[in-house]
């Protein structure tokens, strides 16, 4: 089956894995018993990567840009609230 993005089966343990790149590297975000709790925790770092770029200085220049990254982030917390209930 197909799982979300972020997310892999680690058959060893037969748990679910989250994972993310970050700083060109792969950061192990945790393990997890089922896909949902893999994929929230998956999109609450993804989102706090997203609101923290966009106050960072080139967005501080550039409205349209932290705005985008803003919609980004609602978006992924739309989803987690979806998934939370």
């Amino acid at each position: 089956g197909h799982l979300p993005k972020g997310v892999s089966l680690d058959k060893d343990i037969g748990k679910y894995k989250s994972s993310c790149k970050f700083n060109g590297k792969s950061k192990s975000l945790g393990r997890f018993d089922t896909v949902s709790e893999a994929e929230i925790c998956y999109l609450k770092f993804k989102s706090s990567l997203v609101i923290n770029a966009s106050r960072n200085s080139e967005c501080l220049d550039n409205p349209i840009l932290a705005q985008a990254l803003l919609r980004h982030a609602n978006i992924m917390t739309n989803r987690i609230a979806s998934l939370s209930v």
